[in-house]
């Protein structure tokens, strides 16, 4: 995974309360120094450092080896770049040390000789310009190895940074202050007369800024002796640079001029944010006086929206008399221009919810994306009573919620019951979570309740939400000192008690106005999967329904009447928890195979050979029938062989050990295990051959449509068989399996992209026209590989970036499951390519870059059989498993024979493959004989060993 998507993985991870690869080390002192990248956060993280210096008086070397460790100091290194980069609204970009030469020039790379504080760097952006270059393991390793003789972290960042700390503010008098006292001396005159210039011309740039929608062109207004003001735009089509055209006049102005002010578009670094401004460059010529003034704001699409805060005197440094005379002649000459104009706009910079949209604006600019998409949705304008009503019948078990049965949750029964007055007339808000089990942030199966903070009205967007559910969240973590003040607030008591235990059932419990005074609520709501993308949270907002009916109970909105822009939201945080699954994956891989793994190969390869051993007993077949599993009860006819009850799900069990094997060796960097892929293919094609079977006799079996449809990832085993040298039987399998998409019954979901991009190749190799329904997930990269089959051009230059890119999508997309780490669909690509003789492509990603090895001759499939599947493939066949004969119901609709019949060659290798059979059991007889022989004299020899040992004391002792 590139740099830059890491460290956002890695933030991403951290603030949602995921595990980081290998751990995070100082966890809890991280959680209490409040990473909420503000400026203020960089004291606590100093503190936190020169503590852990104090203490433990690390060691580089010693320190940076342990995993947990090393993680907590590039965690920070990605959140001091990140914190800089959104204050600054730039985009950030991560590099490692020997990526710097494409983005560096050559002087600069050879000053930064390879270390530990070189070897992570960020660039930052703006406007798709590079304007600095940053270095955050510098301080952070100066702090934590050196201690005292380093500089702070806030000293650091603040050269980038560079926030107007030291501005004086202008204050707006109160609305019955006295009128501005006569100016004691000359100076102080023209101080007066240019603040009331200044603010003249600054209530006329924000008239047009607002008029045009725009920041608008430089202005110049100017003050005559005989007291005349004029004011002159300076057009940007007209003057190279406008500024210093204003400039220019003002250096050199009229003879009657007295005082003029230039006024243009730029920005201002406060303590929390960056915001736009309109800057006013104010000069009065006799005495002479200069000041620069910056007023932050930010504009807005509709006029009445746009947002003023305090205007901060940049140069020169004022006295308080001086700032406080400056300041009440601004702020009348805007009310001589247009009354009430600054108090309708004026928002002071500390207002939660304007500080939640400037953290939405710093993380847009931080990651390249537009600022809030939930800022111009209408979620009044659901109306879930008529999206239930245009439900499908057969489709309305999924907006209800599979409650736990009763005893399990009784303190929800409450909220369960409140469900369906929300589906029948509920409105639509914005929730945010609070808490929730980790759990949900990861695949599974089980719900899990969590508490939201919500605005009944529906009036606070998601970002607002945000600031509120930290801070209740905070209470969780201080509930100690909530319990121990002297008089305690109720209703944050009562919130710190129910946040203790998320099993808790709360019902709109109000938010204390010490934490929001917009009348928000926390309550507990049932998180089901099926109601959310991808079935597990991939962001912390999502819509709700509320009532005034059931007052409290709050559900979360099914997924499928999502707007829009929420779910595009949330798929690309899907893609990026689904990065850090793929890493998590990949990681895993590095170990030997799991016992769990192990076990499971043990299991089916067992089951398998009591197969072929016994056949399928009639007590087995009994208890299978009686547990339902296998989907048969004794009344269907044709009566199922066999080899149709589980005999599959084990080949299917011992497909997925032996497909983690392959990945584990290309995760290593070694070739493809052909062998080993041949084997994984070969358990898929019998259990697929099995599944084929059942789905031809469903009907005459009277089963409905959807019972033993197909899987379309069955399509990706046969992909790997073709890319392994199965050629001939994968491309039989595979023209069955393409075949039946003309039947609408045949399975029983869409492909995902992969799955479908297999398909596609297939079907083309084969000659088999096949309509595919497009993935519910998109995947440009790989899409544009098969537009127009680009993967068969023979200019490798453009299919080798393709490929690239097509690699990095799937780390972001790749479902989970046994595939997640080898895609397989662009193997296939390789393996055609190399059929038809075009050129070898060299990939530089993981997934592709080690070396393929040679593909080889084809081989049939019993060539790639181990004893084992040989004799079970002679016993599936003697029980009229034909597979001749499954091809051709598939592809002619021939009639599907239901009788076994063996002919005498079939006979002969009935009979060979249980010599086979005969002769693995006795090599495993052997081979375990052996085993128990060798621990035996392992045992005796240790009894040994010891007690000579025991004697030797014994002796010393007396």
């Amino acid at each position: 995974m590139p740099a830059t998507d890491t460290a956002a993985s890695w933030l991403h991870a951290y603030h949602t309360g995921a595990d980081l690869p290998g751990g995070l080390a100082f966890r809890a002192a991280l959680d209490q120094a409040d990473l909420d990248y503000s400026p203020d956060s960089l004291a606590r993280i100093d503190r936190l450092l020169r503590q852990i210096r104090r203490e433990l008086a690390p060691e580089p070397r010693i320190f940076m080896e342990k995993t947990g460790q090393r993680n907590f100091v590039l965690l920070l290194a990605f959140y001091l770049g990140t914190l800089i980069a959104r204050h600054t609204l730039q985009r950030i970009d991560w590099y490692h040390h020997d990526e710097l030469a494409d983005v560096l020039p050559a002087d600069e790379v050879r000053k930064l000789p390879h270390s530990m504080t070189t070897s992570l760097a960020c660039t930052f952006r703006r406007d798709g310009e590079l304007s600095a270059f940053f270095l955050p393991l510098r301080p952070l390793a100066g702090i934590l190895f050196r201690g005292t003789e380093t500089p702070d972290l806030a000293a650091a960042a603040e050269s980038f940074l560079r926030r107007a700390l030291a501005a004086a503010v202008l204050v707006a008098p109160e609305p019955q202050a006295e009128s501005p006292q006569q100016p004691a001396d000359y100076a102080a005159d023209a101080l007066q007369r240019l603040g009331r210039l200044a603010g003249i011309q600054f209530a006329h740039a924000l008239l047009a800024w607002q008029a045009e929608g725009r920041p608008a062109d430089p202005q110049l207004c100017f003050e005559t002796s005989a007291g005349r003001r004029d004011q002159r735009r300076v057009s940007s089509r007209l003057d190279a640079d406008p500024v210093e055209t204003c400039r220019a006049r003002m250096a050199h102005p009229e003879p009657d001029w007295v005082g003029a002010v230039a006024s243009h578009a730029g920005h201002v670094n406060l303590a929390r944010f960056r915001s736009s401004a309109v800057m006013l460059e104010a000069h009065w010529f006799a005495p002479h006086l200069a000041v620069s003034v910056a007023v932050p704001c930010r504009p807005a699409a509709d006029r009445d929206a746009v947002m003023l805060h305090s205007p901060r005197v940049l140069q020169p440094a004022m006295q308080e008399g001086q700032a406080k005379i400056f300041a009440q002649a601004f702020f009348a000459g805007i009310e001589g221009v247009k009354p009430g104009l600054w108090a309708r706009h004026f928002v002071a910079e500390t207002d939660p919810a304007e500080l939640a949209w400037r953290q939405q604006e710093q993380v847009a600019a931080a990651q390249g994306t537009a600022c809030d998409p939930c800022a111009a949705l209408d979620l009044g304008a659901l109306d879930i009573a008529r999206c239930m009503s245009e439900l499908p019948a057969d489709q309305y078990a999924y907006a209800e919620v599979d409650a736990p049965a009763a005893e399990r949750a009784p303190q929800f029964a409450p909220l369960f019951g409140a469900l369906p007055a929300l589906l029948a007339g509920g409105r639509v808000v914005w929730g945010h979570l609070v808490l929730t089990s980790r759990l949900m942030f990861h695949p599974g199966a089980e719900s899990h309740p969590g508490f939201v903070v919500y605005d009944p009205a529906g009036r606070l967007l998601p970002a607002a939400l945000q600031v509120v559910a930290r801070r209740l969240l905070a209470l969780r973590r201080t509930a100690s000192a909530v319990h121990a003040e002297a008089a305690p607030d109720a209703l944050a008591a009562a919130i710190t008690e129910q946040l203790q235990n998320e099993l808790s059932c709360a019902a709109g419990l109000a938010v204390p106005q010490g934490i929001s005074r917009s009348g928000l609520l926390l309550s507990s709501i049932w998180l089901e999967r099926k109601h959310l993308p991808a079935e597990r949270l991939s962001a912390r907002f999502f819509p709700i329904l509320v009532s005034d009916a059931t007052p409290g109970r709050v559900m979360l909105l099914p997924a499928r009447w999502w707007p829009e822009p929420v779910l595009a939201h949330w798929m690309a945080a899907e893609r990026v928890a689904r990065g850090d699954d793929w890493e998590h994956t990949r990681a895993a891989l590095a170990a030997p195979r799991s016992d769990a793994h192990s076990r499971a190969l043990a299991e089916a390869l067992e089951a398998i050979e009591q197969y072929v051993a016994h056949g399928m007993t009639d007590a087995r077949i009994a208890q299978l029938c009686a547990q339902g599993s296998a989907g048969f009860t004794n009344a269907v006819d044709p009566p199922p062989r066999a080899w149709e009850w589980e005999m599959d799900a084990h080949l299917q069990a011992a497909a997925e050990v032996y497909l983690g094997d392959v990945a584990r060796a290309r995760a290593h960097g070694d070739a493809l295990p052909a062998e080993r892929a041949r084997l994984v293919y070969v358990c898929a094609h019998m259990a697929q051959m099995i599944a084929l079977y059942r789905l031809l006799l469903r009907e005459p079996r009277g089963f409905a449509a959807p019972a033993f449809a197909l899987d379309p990832a069955a399509i990706l085993y046969v992909a790997l068989g073709f890319a392994a040298g199965c050629d001939a039987p994968a491309r039989q399998l595979a023209r069955m399996l393409c075949t039946l998409w003309q039947r609408d019954d045949a399975y029983r979901a869409a492909p995902d992209a992969q799955a479908r991009a297999a398909f596609i190749l297939l079907a083309r190799h084969c000659n088999v026209t096949i309509a595919l329904p497009a993935p519910a997930e998109a995947a440009p990269a790989l899409e544009a590989l098969l537009e127009g089959d680009l993967w068969r051009d023979a200019d490798g230059v453009r299919v080798a970036a393709a490929l690239e890119a097509a690699c990095s999508e799937h780390t972001e997309i790749a479902p989970p499951g046994p595939f997640q780490c080898l895609p397989v669909a662009l193997l296939l690509m390789l393996k055609l390519r190399a059929l038809a003789g075009l050129k070898h492509l060299q990939i530089t990603h993981p997934l592709l870059a080690p070396p393929l090895g040679s593909w080889g001759a084809g081989v049939e499939l019993a060539a790639a059989l181990d004893p084992l599947l040989t004799s079970l493939r002679a016993r599936l066949q003697a029980q009229g498993c034909d597979e001749n004969a499954i091809a051709k119901a598939v592809l002619e609709g021939a009639p599907l024979g239901l009788t076994p019949t063996l002919s005498p060659e079939q006979q002969a290798k009935m009979a060979q493959a249980e010599l086979l059979m005969a002769q693995f059991s006795n090599a495993a007889e052997t081979r375990r004989d052996s085993a128990l022989r060798g621990r035996r004299m392992l045992i005796i020899g240790a009894c040994a060993i010891w007690g000579m040992l025991l004697l030797w004391v014994f002796f010393q002792l007396r």
